[in-house]
């Protein structure tokens, strides 16, 4: 899926602009943030890191709220 663009984001506000939306999509080297070593990774990819990070954390999905009666309670 290289150079995919979802067109199902959908922007209310001035948060995020849509012009930003469309310069991250276009991975807009003037925009910072696209790089490891923008994250101080070491050899490791930028993806590699954030499914390192989620499987450490958990996943934090819906079903790990506390009061959730349909999943594991974490607190």
């Amino acid at each position: 899926m290289k150079n995919a663009v979802s067109t199902h984001v959908k922007t209310v506000g001035g948060l995020l602009p849509s012009e930003l939306l469309q310069r991250v999509a276009a991975l807009d080297r003037g925009l910072g943030g696209l790089e490891a070593d923008d994250y101080h990774l070491v050899g490791e990819r930028i993806p590699e890191a954030i499914s390192r990070s989620w499987g450490r954390g958990g996943g934090g999905g819906v079903g790990q709220l506390p009061g959730r009666r349909d999943g594991p309670a974490r607190g």
